[in-house]
């Protein structure tokens, strides 16, 4: 998991894990069903809930495109 720090001069800091990826400056969205939305509101870690999954889905259907061509 990423570490982050403020430094002496007050800029902030980043330290990646090895093999760790940064992640994105640019925030994807979407809009969602009520109740998933609802759903994903209960969860105490909403954003790497949703990272996790959204990964996840994208790894597996890269990985399923790779071995169709």
């Amino acid at each position: 998991m990423a570490k982050k720090y403020q430094n002496e001069q007050g800029h902030w800091i980043t330290e990646l894990e090895p093999g760790e990826e940064p992640l994105s400056e640019r925030i994807a969205g979407a809009r969602l069903p009520q109740k998933i939305y609802d759903y994903i509101q209960l969860k105490s870690n909403k954003a790497e809930w949703i990272r996790r999954a959204l990964v996840a889905a994208a790894l597996a259907e890269m990985e399923s495109n790779t071995q169709s061509d």
